[in-house]
């Protein structure tokens, strides 16, 4: 891959990698044919010719060359080389270091999918030993872990001797950098006297390996490109390119050596993911919903992303007192009762449900349809009918080729699906659905059109994905692996069959015409739900941008921005050409709300000609020719000293990809909330301009002090606000911002998982999320039937929800009240989590103490003694 536009001179320098414009040439396009392998070979010389004058001139990188040349030697070798003759190590995770959260990966069964392709390696001839014990016991017994907490440390021990003939072959600048964030070899993390310890285990011609943390995570971001690597983190990847290997794979989402230090793009030797992969070919089994962090692993790490699925989806449906509530709200509809009122009102209370009957049944239909997942993906599992049936539900209900299922169905009926979505007859039509599915996929006939009923069906033979082995191993074997767009597979079914080679949307389509409509839409709800609340509109909103929701939706949120601004894309001269269109003052009906949009590292890294679109509305709307009380961004412009393209996009600074807020948290290194909030202040307040990036501390403050209103949207049935830490990270971060610089502000969440677009507030949300998962037991069920990695699951939600209550102050108490009840003190619950992971069972234990004792859980002191004996006799069984 060569630069069109870039400066030799400069990026031997150090400067940055290419511009957007020779991304989407370079690299964008390449990927959307299965390219893969971005090496920077070749950029633009400067050179005075006596004749011509200054002239720019086509310049080899030698030493990039030979890289690029080495890499596809090695590939080229897997095609002519014996299966039997080969040596693959297969990287596992352990982040956040310790036992809780040994071989964790985003929605991924990751021991269980590993005996999977260890027997799919064994059946094409790999020379690979399928041990007898689960491999979770193997790696716990051989103390193959990071830093442990209740075992000794194991795997391969590299003397000191060995890592220092290592290290001083390494770059002078790099060994600088390390000794001065780490010290002097063998540093202090995984080391045994002089030995540095390199968790590994062998398994005939497999190396099973641990990849090690990242270092202190409560003070350095896990995504952090400033942070160099440790000693060990150095050793492990020696070792794995001294054992011979002829590939690896990086199993599961996510590693963390795409983030390492080094160029975002076109990176050189001195770039730590280029320079410890080497000449290693890099296979990544990846989720096939987040393209935006599989485009970084493909560009830092040259990985060939294989796409696994998303685990099976069913509706939430309601369990306990509220199946209770329902009969008797079905009761009250045959007879409204007065005394039938009051008890339902009072049941209603009890399970922390506010409103009158009709309010509190909408909110009892809206958990019954909501889709949680069931479990974690196997790898090459197949789905049972009902699996099937729950997803083409999902995928079925919004408008595309065809109307939504339900409405069809509802007109069958003689109903009126949309004004009677959250009701009986809502549910009535939802069954009716089901039903017609049901009988579409057994061959049964339905009264619906036989074109549609071909269309269903085809889009249930898509959900294959006995493919993702086959994937690995084609790759394995240096064969070409058939590229296909990754993402939302309920929004974009074509996401499905899995085991491709997954690339993102293309940026330059976005936004696409459907984000187009539905941003636009949540733009118009966000501000009538303030309008309504307030009596007027926000002057500024505080919009949370990412990358992994604008690369699955087409960019909902980017027209959500340019709606609440009055402008929108015109693409009159084709999709690439995007222009500014001002919509006029009298069609908008309502002032243009001023936007601070916070990006994220990966939305900068995959989406820059995203932020250029960004620059140019804000340009635009800032130099209208208005009342400043119609332009909201003119009036603050005017009051800041008016400058062309006032600054409004801000993210972290270019080495960074977040905050280290969830570090912070999940560490309990802090005191005060003001430090989440000055974290968040100091690490997220770099300018992003159209023509630099800055740091620019005092405008960041300035927007914050006039935020209102904080958004973000849900864009995906697998992950609700509280199973993600960046949700508490981004929407509290900004919260807490706001609120330490004196202002006070809404926090709404734009959730977009359905066909109807919701605009909430936050403890709503988070109150039905807790309903719908960490509390229900058929979500509880799901987790808990994969060994270890379910608890360590539902420990992560509790941890999220102690983050959200430091940064927005949005979880009601009741939440944790049913939380301690349902995982800690029942004692049937409580002993299915302890047999699944101890030591997630411990941290959860910890976590609800450390949330009581901050002064965000009102808890009796009976029930925070009962917690500490329980948590005291599970310590005690570890050690």
């Amino acid at each position: 891959m060569r630069g069109y536009e870039t400066d030799l001179d400069e990026w031997e320098a150090g400067g940055d990698g290419l511009n957007p414009m020779e991304i989407v040439l370079g690299i964008t396009l390449p990927e959307l044919d299965g390219g893969f392998e971005p090496v920077f070979t070749a950029g633009m010389r400067t050179l005075n010719d006596p004749d011509l004058g200054e002239v720019r001139v086509v310049d080899v990188v030698p030493e990039r060359m030979d890289r690029f040349a080495a890499r596809i030697l090695n590939w080229l070798k897997l095609r002519t080389m014996e299966n039997h003759e080969k040596r693959i190590g297969i990287i596992l995770y352990d982040y956040p270091p310790g036992e809780a959260n040994l071989g964790n990966a985003g929605y991924l069964d990751v021991f269980e999918s590993l005996e999977v392709f260890l027997r799919r390696l064994r059946e094409r001839g790999y020379s690979v030993r399928i041990p007898d014990e689960p491999i979770k016991d193997i790696l716990m017994r051989e103390g193959l872990i990071n830093s442990p907490s209740y075992h000794e440390y194991g795997g391969q021990r590299i003397p000191l001797s060995d890592y220092l003939e290592f290290f001083s072959r390494l770059p002078e600048r790099i060994q600088d950098d390390v000794r001065a964030r780490w010290g002097e070899p063998p540093g202090e993390l995984m080391v045994d006297g002089d030995d540095i310890i390199i968790p590994v285990t062998e398994l005939g011609s497999v190396y099973l390996c641990i990849q090690p943390s990242r270092g202190i995570m409560e003070t350095d971001s896990y995504h952090s490109r400033d942070n160099p690597p440790h000693h060990q983190y150095l050793a492990f990847y020696a070792y794995l390119n001294s054992l011979g290997l002829d590939a690896i794979i990086h199993f599961g989402m996510h590693g963390t050596l795409e983030f390492l230090p080094g160029r975002e793009t076109a990176l050189g030797a001195e770039c730590y993911p280029d320079l410890l992969l080497g000449e290693l070919p890099n296979i990544y089994l990846y989720w096939a919903g987040n393209t935006s962090e599989s485009t970084i692993a493909r560009r830092r790490t040259y990985a060939l992303p294989v796409a696994h699925a998303s685990p099976p989806v069913r509706q939430s449906d309601l369990y306990g007192d509220y199946l209770v509530l329902e009969e008797l709200i079905d009761q009250w509809h045959g007879d409204p009762d007065d005394g039938l009122r009051d008890e339902i009102i009072e049941r209603a209370s009890q399970l922390n449900l506010r409103g009158d009957i009709p309010e509190i049944e909408s909110e009892l239909f809206r958990m019954k349809r909501r889709l949680i997942p069931r479990g974690l993906h196997i790898m090459d599992s197949e789905w049972d009918p009902n699996d099937m049936v729950s997803y083409l539900l999902g995928v079925l209900r919004f408008d595309r080729e065809y109307p939504s299922i339900h409405s069809m169905v509802a007109e069958k009926l003689g109903l009126d699906y949309r004004g009677s979505m959250d009701t009986a007859t809502g549910w009535e039509i939802e069954r009716h659905a089901a039903e017609a599915l049901k009988r579409i996929l057994t061959g049964k006939s339905v009264d619906l059109p036989p074109e549609y009923v071909e269309w269903v069906r085809s889009l249930s033979e898509r959900c294959d994905f006995r493919g993702e082995s086959r994937g690995l191993l084609e790759a394995l074997e240096g064969r070409y692996v058939n590229p296909s767009r990754g993402g939302d597979p309920i929004r974009d079914p074509e996401v499905y069959p899995t085991g491709y080679s997954m690339h993102a949307f293309d940026p330059m389509k976005i936004p696409a015409p459907l984000a187009e409509s539905r941003g636009r839409l949540a733009a118009r709800k966000l501000l009538e739900d303030y309008l309504e609340e307030n009596g007027r509109y926000p002057e500024t909103v505080a919009v949370v941008l990412w990358g992994f929701e604008t690369l699955k939706t087409g960019g909902d949120t980017i027209s959500m921005i340019l709606e609440l601004l009055g402008v929108r894309i015109n693409r009159k001269y084709g999709p690439w050409a995007k222009n500014i269109d001002v919509i006029p003052l009298n069609e908008l009906g309502r002032p243009r709300v001023d936007v601070l949009v916070n990006i994220c590292g990966i939305f900068r890294d995959t989406l820059g000609s995203q932020i250029e679109i960004l620059n140019r509305a804000f340009k635009t709307v800032a130099g209208l020719d208005e009342d400043p009380e119609d332009n909201y961004i003119l009036k603050h412009n005017l009051e800041d000293g008016e400058v062309k393209v006032p600054p409004r996009i801000f993210g972290p600074g270019p080495a960074e990809y977040a905050s280290s807020i969830p570090d912070i948290i999940g560490g309990g290194a802090w005191d005060q909330e003001d430090e989440l909030a000055a974290a968040y202040l100091g690490e997220m307040c770099y300018a992003y301009l159209p023509d630099s990036v800055r740091e620019a501390p005092d405008e960041f403050r300035r927007n914050l002090q006039r935020v209102e209103l904080v958004a973000q949207e849900r864009d995906n049935v697998e992950y609700e606000v509280t199973d993600l830490d960046h949700y508490y990270e981004f929407m509290g971060g900004l919260t807490s911002s706001v609120r330490n610089l004196g202002g006070s502000c809404s926090v709404r969440v734009v959730d977009s998982t359905e066909d109807e677009i919701y605009v909430e507030g936050l403890d709503e949300v988070i109150g039905r999320a807790a309903r719908c998962r960490i509390l229900n037991p058929v979500w509880l069920d799901g987790m808990l039937a994969h060994d270890h990695h379910g608890a360590k699951n539902i420990k992560d939600r509790v941890e999220h929800l102690l983050g959200f209550s430091a940064t927005t102050g949005a979880v009601d108490n009741w939440v944790y009240d049913d939380v301690a009840e349902t995982l800690i003190l029942d004692d049937e619950m409580r002993r299915r989590i302890s047999e699944n992971n101890p030591y997630a069972a411990v941290r959860m234990g910890e976590i609800l103490l450390e949330t009581a004792e901050r002064g965000y859980w009102d808890a009796p002191d009976e029930t925070l003694n009962r917690i500490r004996e329980v948590f005291l006799g599970l310590e005690y069984e570890l050690e």
